[in-house]
């Protein structure tokens, strides 16, 4: 995070793709049995969903 805000005059100038790689496995649930693929979201992609235009 701290690179998109050190550099962001530079990232708006274009398109840019941003990712995550998880969750990784095939479990449904996590140790505790919280739904794996809200535990594992990124925690700032709502904070800079709309800063960004996110197209999908």
């Amino acid at each position: 995070m701290n690179v998109l805000v050190a550099h962001e005059a530079e990232l708006a100038q274009g398109p840019i793709w941003l990712f995550s790689s998880g969750p990784l496995g095939d479990d449904k649930v996590d140790k505790e049995g919280r739904d794996g693929l809200e535990t594992t979201a990124p925690k700032e992609f709502e904070k800079f969903a709309d800063l960004l235009r996110v197209k999908g």
